[in-house]
Formats: structure tokens, sequence, C-alpha cells
């Protein structure tokens, strides 16, 4: 008997380095992705995802095309938006089946966001609380997308500042529209959330051989323990006895 409480001692210690160090990673990831509010981390604090581009149709000089001659000029059209540019640009968004182009609001000419544009485009983002970067680092990404954007489609602008949570824009390159916003605490985030669900590579599958794995040790880390806690009870049921 002392020989098979030594034994399922020791399992037990075991196993409570392996499922203890994960209990505590889940604690401490778990707190981190509830104490923080999910429209912080996506953001929300930082962007303004609209912009200060849409204005009243008052506004817009006499010299740009009616909506019928974009309708004529255009087919397959699902929507329709006339915006101003943070560079004065008035365009048209023309929202067909499968593409997003924009084109000129008085040429009616497909219009090309060049590096300028996405440039203050983020800046106009950028909300009134968020430091302004007149030189922030703008690339046109084309071949892969980072970790933190593989949800998206290429190509994309990523314009990267540099203020205290390197805030990164990712701006869509056809419309000029703000795909999503990135920061350290969603970097740190992103990261907690790997922890948590067990998910090293892609970060997406929680149902991971790792987590099952884990989840089956935890089971036998709690039938030791109770094993343990018995014998310990009939031993001192014994002497109790005696």
């Amino acid at each position: 008997m002392k020989r098979t409480r030594i034994r399922w001692r020791i399992w037990h210690r075991r196993l409570a380095w392996l499922v203890g160090i994960q209990l505590l990673l889940w604690s401490i990831s778990g707190a981190y992705m509830v104490w923080l509010e999910l429209d912080y981390i996506r953001g929300a604090s930082h962007t303004n995802a609209k912009g200060q581009q849409q204005l009243l149709l008052e506004q817009a000089p006499k010299t740009i095309a009616s909506s019928a001659q974009v309708l004529e000029q255009y087919t397959d059209v699902t929507a329709l938006t006339l915006r101003r540019l943070p560079t004065e640009q008035w365009v048209y968004q023309v929202d067909r089946r499968y593409t997003t182009l924009l084109v000129d609001a008085v040429s009616l000419e497909s219009f090309t966001l060049q590096q300028a544009d996405i440039v203050a485009l983020a800046n106009d983002y950028r909300t009134s609380q968020s430091s302004i970067d007149d030189a922030p680092a703008v690339r046109l990404l084309t071949e892969q997308l980072p970790q933190e954007v593989n949800f998206a489609a290429l190509p994309l602008w990523q314009v990267t500042y540099s203020d205290l949570l390197n805030t990164t824009l990712y701006i869509d390159p056809a419309s000029g529209v703000l795909v999503s916003t990135r920061h350290d605490f969603w970097r740190l985030f992103d990261f907690m959330w790997m922890l948590h669900i067990m998910d090293y590579d892609e970060r997406a599958d929680i149902s991971t051989w790792w987590a099952q794995a884990l989840m089956l040790l935890s089971l036998v880390f709690i039938l030791t323990g109770v094993s343990l806690l018995l014998l310990q009870l009939r031993r001192l049921g014994r002497r109790f006895h005696a």
C-alpha cells in the first residue's frame, strides 16, 4: 500500500508541473483578454473607420457629374457613394458585384490612389486623440500578408506610425477603405489568444491535439489527486480505529 501511495504521489507531482504551467498560462491570458475592452483591442479608440470623408451633397462643387451619368458609364453597379478625399479630391466610389473602384467625380475617369493619398487617408482615419505622424512607414503589400491580417486580400496598403503602440493601419488600395487597425495591445492580445487555445501556428484552431492532450492530462491529474486523497483518508481511518 505504501508503494502504491508513493507511486501515485510521484505521478501526481509530475503531472502538476505539466498541467500547472498551462493552467497558469490560461489564467494570465484569460485575465488579459477579459480586462481589456474588445473595442479598444480592435482599434476603435485609435481610428475612425469612416474618417471625415462623407459630406453633405450641398458641399460638392457644381462641376461634378451626376449619379445618373456614373450609372450610364459604369454597369453592374450595386452601390454608389460620393466622397471627398482628404486631399480635396472628389470621387465616386463605385461598388460592383465583385470589385470596387474610384472614379473622378468630374471626368468620371478611373482614379487610382497613390501613396500620398493613402497617407492622407490614414491620417484622416486617425482619431483626434491619436498623434499624427506626417511621415509614417508606408508599404504596398502584394505578395504576402503579415500574420496579424492574414484574413485580408492582397494587395493591401500598410501604414505604420511611430507612436508608443506602433499603430498600423491597413487600407484597401482600390477603395481607400480602412480594412483593419493593429497596435501592440492587439498584438499582445493575439499572443495571449495563442497561449489560451494552444494553437501556435495559425492561432485559429480551438481544438488542437495539444489542448486535447492537456485536457486528458488534467483529468489524470485530478484522478491521481483523488486517489491520493482516498488513500490518505483510508490511512487516517485505520489510525483512528487502532
